[in-house]
């Protein structure tokens, strides 16, 4: 008689847990947007659609133009927007690396750039701005987000606006050119106001946080319908505020910062400072440094900082700091650490054992459905937390050994295989014995 030998019951128990596109780096997902336009490499060229340009400078860097490109980011829990992707940007050590320019969206006020001449190597306006002047009247009260004293006498309080200690680690070290040449920029083209920027050597100076360059504004540009963004870099950026170069002013993204009011830049002559006017010229002439303007704090991301989501627009700005997501276990069969995991760290948990049941499936899947691979060792499961909520379900079945092997196996999976391993083995020493006995009996009788 044929008898059902193994009798499997499954039970399957849903155990909901929330967890909640992995990130890219920063310069890699901005230049993949120019790869995947089929811009050339070191075109300078205004593409139909696209935000995005190579400067004519020896560097080659990959800028943002026109007036309003997706270029915002989320830094310091406020918004910036990406100068572009910089090569060649020195540590101060000759290491050169690859890195993205920020200037913040709006200005952190008007101060002075220095009560004691107009070199940025030591200005009181770069002390506030920078680490290791805290020693100093005002010094680094910006970078430390503290209140201090500014402008000469005045108390300023950057408590809320200065750099927040979770994003200082992300600034890089760099070379900074502080050109004093105003009258040779201001007759010059983009290309070559770049050039003499970069010529002095006694004008370097390396750190954290400094303003933009006159080149940056003058390769911001898209141009337009009477003048192409390469007739634009061709023309001395004097003359931009002429009716004749009305669309190399205006189809740029500095025009939102001049409209607002003059800003410095990082250059100066004589006793004067090069500041960016709001009618889209430039001036050194009674641009003393004791004089307020709109500073624009503009730095270097690490070359290694990610973006881990966003389209670049103001509502939807790049997000360069991971998010955390929180972890629930409402059944209470999940073990696991911490209630908050952040994207892209490896999250580890373990299910809870049921007495005379063991685990058969576990299946990951984001909230669009889309199942994701985990690890497993021994009894710890392990995944990547991904940037939308996640379920775990996890499936058991009724034990058809007893708890005590499984418990010695540690892995149920290798005791289920032991297990029918030696009842099988049972079975046939006892159907031998059995074939053993008949034989015997057989030749015993034949025997007779």
């Amino acid at each position: 008689m044929k008898k059902k030998l193994i009798l499997i019951f499954t039970l399957v128990l849903i155990i909901p847990i929330i967890v909640n596109a992995q990130s890219t780096k920063a310069t890699d997902l901005i230049k993949n947007k120019a790869n995947n336009a089929n811009l050339n490499n070191g075109s300078i060229a205004a593409l139909p659609g696209l935000d995005l340009s190579y400067d004519n400078s020896v560097d080659k860097n990959l800028r943002y133009i026109t007036q309003n490109p997706k270029n915002y980011i989320y830094f310091n829990d406020e918004l910036w927007r990406i100068v572009g992707v910089m090569n060649n940007i020195d540590n101060g050590k000759g290491v050169k690396t690859t890195n993205l320019k920020i200037v913040r969206d709006t200005s952190i006020g008007k101060y002075q750039w220095s009560t004691n001449g107009n070199t940025w190597q030591t200005a009181s306006l770069m002390k506030m701005l920078n680490p290791g002047y805290e020693n100093e009247p005002g010094g680094s009260i910006y970078w430390n987000a503290k209140s201090g004293t500014c402008n000469g006498s005045e108390t300023c309080n950057f408590t809320s606006t200065g750099i927040k200690s979770n994003y200082r680690n992300m600034v890089a070290t760099a070379v900074w050119y502080n050109p004093r040449l105003f009258s040779a920029i201001g007759n010059s083209r983009p290309g070559a106001v770049y050039s003499l920027e970069r010529d002095s050597l006694e004008n370097r100076w390396t750190g954290k946080i400094a303003l933009v360059y006159p080149s940056d504004i003058g390769f911001s540009t898209s141009g337009g319908s009477s003048k192409t963004r390469e007739a634009c870099l061709d023309s001395l950026m004097y003359s931009w505020n002429t009716p004749e170069y009305t669309d190399c002013n205006e189809n740029n993204i500095f025009k939102e910062y001049r409209l607002r009011g003059n800003y410095a830049t990082l250059a100066s002559e004589g006793t004067n400072l090069y500041v960016a006017l709001s009618n889209g010229s430039f001036s050194g002439v009674d641009t003393y440094p004791t004089n307020k303007y709109d500073i624009y704090p503009t730095l270097y991301l690490n070359s290694d900082v990610r973006i881990y989501r966003g389209t670049g627009t103001k509502t939807d700005p790049y997000i360069i700091t991971p998010s955390s997501f929180e972890v629930e276990d409402p059944e209470e069969n999940i073990e696991i650490d911490e209630d908050e995991y952040l994207e892209e760290t490896t999250v580890e948990f373990s299910v809870k054992d049921k007495e005379g049941y063991s685990v058969d499936t576990v299946t990951i899947t984001t909230a669009n459905g889309s199942e994701i691979e985990y690890s497993k060792d021994k009894k710890t499961y392990s995944f990547v937390m991904p940037s939308s909520k996640v379920t775990i379900n996890v499936t058991y079945k009724k034990n058809i050994i007893p708890q005590i092997i499984i418990d010695h196996f540690e892995n149920p999976e290798t005791a289920d295989k032991i297990f029918i391993s030696l009842t099988i083995l049972v079975i046939a020493g006892f159907i031998g014995t059995q074939l053993y006995t008949r034989i015997s009996k057989i030749n015993k009788y034949d025997n007779n």
